[in-house]
């Protein structure tokens, strides 16, 4: 497995993904570089692998990292440091506005704030200094490369009622966090994200 540090091989990163991934979009027109890896649904994987979505844009008004984790095997040890540590990565690399991690679903379904207004989900990063004492709700507030890590809880949860992850007072809980956060003013909307001076 190739290890690239991203904040100083960017350009290396972007050619070895071309070169080596099964599926590749990328174009310098409309700023965007996606990345398909081991898709069964498409590619017919066996079961065990892991099918994963990177998707990096850039152009005038904003820049986006998205990325999706899908279908891990039952033996797939994936846990909360490794998202922290993926954060660790990303904002050390490049300064954010604001970064999310959990469940699409749980923003549509349970999201405590207006719509147009971000949260954190399982665990966020912010551009402002935070304290534990200031989200005393949350498991976890690390101060980390120009802002705050935030996690909610250290054990991750679903929001799919049949899911044998699904937790109610998990969701009521990271709900709790992002209204703490919303009230210390570090929770921005779409608009504020694509005015792109957001923690600046």
């Amino acid at each position: 497995m190739k290890r690239f540090q991203l904040w100083e091989q960017e350009e290396q990163f972007i050619a070895d993904a071309i070169a080596t991934a099964q599926t590749i979009e990328y174009s310098d027109e409309s700023g965007s570089i996606s990345i398909l890896d081991d898709a069964s649904r498409i590619y017919g994987t066996p079961p065990d692998s892991v099918y994963y979505t990177f998707q990096y844009r850039w152009g005038q008004l904003t820049t986006r990292l998205k990325a999706d984790f899908r279908r891990f095997p039952p033996d797939y040890d994936f846990t909360a440091n490794d998202m922290i540590a993926l954060v660790e990565v990303i904002t050390r690399w490049k300064r954010p506005q604001h970064l999310e991690i959990g469940p699409s679903r749980s923003f549509r379904d349970h999201h405590p704030l207006d719509r147009a207004r971000r949260g954190i989900r399982w665990i966020g990063w912010v551009p402002f200094a935070l304290n534990p004492s200031d989200v005393p709700e949350a498991e976890r507030v690390q101060q980390m490369n120009g802002g705050t890590l935030i996690a909610t809880q250290m054990d991750f949860w679903q929001c799919f009622e049949h899911h044998p992850l699904y937790s109610k007072d998990a969701i009521e809980r990271a709900q709790e966090v992002e209204i703490r956060l919303n009230l210390l003013g570090v929770l921005p909307t779409a608009v504020e994200l694509d005015r792109g001076d957001w923690g600046q």
